[in-house]
Order: C-alpha cells, then structure tokens, then sequence
C-alpha cells in the first residue's frame, strides 16, 4: 500500500488514465525520452500485488511479467495485473534470507523460452546458491526441463549474505554474484565460491577466458571476488561492463565496476565498521591490489537490485534501497559516479528491486509481506493528464 496521505486517489484516477497493465493502449515508450522526462521526478503506479516478499522481476514478450516470491514462488503475471503461480518449482531451502531469489529471462525466450532462477537448496546446517535453467511453458503454467548450471561451494549453515543477482547477456555468459555468508575471511579464497561474482556460459559451461581457469585450487567460475553481499547485478551491454551493488557493514555500502580477476577487498578494507564499532581488517578503506569502489553510502541505505539505462547521450545507474526505502539514481561517465538524485523517499517503503521494462519505464518492487509491483511513471505525463505531480 502507498503510504501517504492522498496518493491513493491519484494513483487511482492515473491508473485509469494510463493503464494498469505494462502494455497500456498507447504505444511502448521511448526509453530516453521517458529517461529525459523523467527528470523531475516519477509518480508510482501499481501494477500488480501482492505478493510475499518479492525479490525480482523478468520480462517477457507481449506485456507478461514475471516475479519471484522469497517464500519459493514464481508468479507469472498477466498484462491487466492478473497473478498465478508457476508450477513445476524445484525444492528451494526458504527462510532467514533465502529462498528463491532472482528470475533472468533468457534474450531469446521468443524462441527458447528459457528463464533461469537463483535460489537456496539443502538443508538447515548446509545450504548452497543454484542457477537453474528451465523451459517456460506459459499455456500449463509449469516450468519444465530443469538443469542445474552452478551451484556454490562449499555449503554453509548461514541462510544470510546470499547475493543471488543474475545478469544474461546477450552473447551468452550468466554472471550470479555471491555473498560471504557471514564468514568474510571466504571472500578472499579463491578455493571458494562465496563473497564472489561468477561467470560461465549459459550452458553452465565455464568459460576458457576466466581469470582463474588455470589457476591451481581455483574455482574456474570466479569472475571478481573480495565481495561482502552484491544484491544488485547489471550487464552494460552498450558499453561491454558489469555493474554490482554491495552492502557494507555499518555504513560502507558500495557500487562497484565488475572487472575480471579484480578483488574487491572485503574483508581486508571497507568504508564502513563492524557491528561493534571495531575497524575492518586494516581499518583502512584502501590497499594495493584492492579495486576501490565507484560511489560508496556512508551511513548504509542498504542497495538492492540494479538496472542501466541510457539518458540522451548519458548513462546512470538506478537501484533501490532497503533500509533507504527510496530510488536512487546514479549519473555516470565511464567509470565514475557524477552525481547522486535520490527519489520517493519513504513513499513505498523498502525497494528490493529496481528495473528498466521493455516499454522504457522503470519498475520497482517492495519488500514487504503484502509486496507490490510498481511502474515509475515521469510526472510530466501525470501533469499532462490533468493529475497533480504529488509530493515527491
């Protein structure tokens, strides 16, 4: 539910203006033109909801929507906002942080119909990471032909610090980031897959230009390494970059520019503290070898999700925060972070995901019981339906 006074009419009368559904009569936005309009601000619109916890959000041809659900479901939702669950799931170890997590739809689903999820499988004393790859078969509403890409280890008994972002690019590689699972001297070894991003082809083979494929002990996946917990992951195709969102400790929350074979720092260095005040590692926030992040929060807001979107001639990054409960959006140029806008603070509550729809609108999810979906709407087309713009 929103939760201010007075949004509940406007969203209302902007729903029947617009349309609830991602596909409305009018015609799919061009996405730098919704980029540039937006630029004053976005109005939120529902789409659908709710839904229990939801992590992610795929799109697929023709308006259809997917969502993830922590609790181990996967809604397939309808162009009017209409939701009904997929069947034919593997078992997903819920609980604490887990569950299932991403959904990444395949760039040829057209064809292949291909989605893959992450989640946590096992038991209560030992639980891994998956990358499951499935045949989406939207008349039954079932997910067939599962294979197993990747799975994490070594287990751990700590259902927390996951990561669990997908990124699919179109020439094929799979990129899932990883979290330390509360043990962060594992981020720095490379015989381990945790506090890691991993690279293998779709497929699940890995690929031959890995960093550490000849490495002896390795884990041939490893892409970077030395991560606390990424929970946002985004493949710039236009520009051939992998970007990443991370949690700090207290305070330290990062963004950094994923690059192959680079290790991260945690927990050698960090911008933020321990939970009792105690430096990290060194106490320092740099360290020879160590890559330094692009833009770091200082106190946490707690990122999660990540998309990229290009804006005329300029690039920026969105994501959305949790502790934060707003979106923030990131200017870039090249490798650097120009400028920090941060929109509809304490309107939705907390954002778990953040991403760009094929129709050029962002779209958010909010991570609550009774969690919804909505459509970032520029409030230059709410002032040119006869609707106030609200407070953003």
């Amino acid at each position: 539910m929103l939760r201010q006074t007075g949004w509940p009419l406007a969203v209302a009368l902007l729903t029947c203006l617009i349309g609830t559904s991602p596909t409305s009569a009018s015609q799919p936005a061009d996405p730098e033109a919704v980029a540039e309009e937006s630029s004053e601000g976005l109005v939120p619109v529902r789409v659908a909801g709710p839904f229990e916890f939801p992590w992610s959000v795929g799109f697929l041809p023709d308006g259809w929507l997917l969502v993830t659900e922590k609790p181990g479901r996967l809604q397939l939702v309808t162009p009017d906002g209409r939701a009904q669950a997929i069947k034919g799931l593997p078992p997903i170890r819920t609980g604490d942080q887990g569950g299932l997590l991403d959904v990444a739809v395949d760039p040829d689903f057209g064809q292949n119909k291909t989605v893959y999820l992450s989640y946590t499988h096992g038991t209560l004393e030992a639980s891994t990471v998956r990358i499951l790859k499935g045949r989406l078969d939207l008349r039954r509403r079932v997910l067939k032909d599962h294979t197993v890409l990747f799975e994490s280890d070594p287990p751990a008994s700590a259902n927390e610090q996951l990561g669990g972002r997908l990124a699919v690019t179109r020439d094929g590689y799979l990129f899932l980031s990883l979290g330390d699972r509360w043990e962060p001297g594992r981020a720095q070894d490379l015989s381990d897959h945790a506090g890691s991003i991993i690279r293998i082809h779709a497929d699940g083979s890995v690929p031959s230009t890995n960093p550490f494929v000849s490495v002896p002990g390795a884990k041939p996946e490893i892409w970077s390494y030395g991560h606390r917990n990424p929970q946002g992951l985004v493949a710039d195709e236009r520009h051939g970059q992998v970007w990443a969102t991370e949690h700090g400790p207290q305070g330290g929350d990062e963004i950094n520019l994923i690059q192959a074979g680079r290790n991260y720092g945690w927990p050698m260095v960090s911008h933020g503290l321990n939970y009792d005040g105690s430096p990290v590692g060194s106490g320092g926030s740099t360290a020879p070898g160590v890559e330094a992040p692009v833009h770091v929060w200082l106190p946490s807001i707690a990122p999660s999700g990540l998309t990229i979107r290009q804006e005329g001639q300029a690039t920026s990054l969105w994501l959305g925060a949790l502790a934060g409960q707003m979106v923030v959006r990131l200017g870039l140029s090249e490798d650097r972070a120009l400028d920090e806008r941060r929109l509809l603070e304490g309107e939705l509550g907390r954002i778990r995901d953040v991403r760009q729809g094929p129709d050029g609108f962002l779209y958010v999810l909010t991570d609550d019981p009774e969690g919804h979906l909505y459509r970032l709407v520029p409030a230059a087309d709410v002032a040119r339906q006869g609707i106030g713009r609200g407070p953003l």
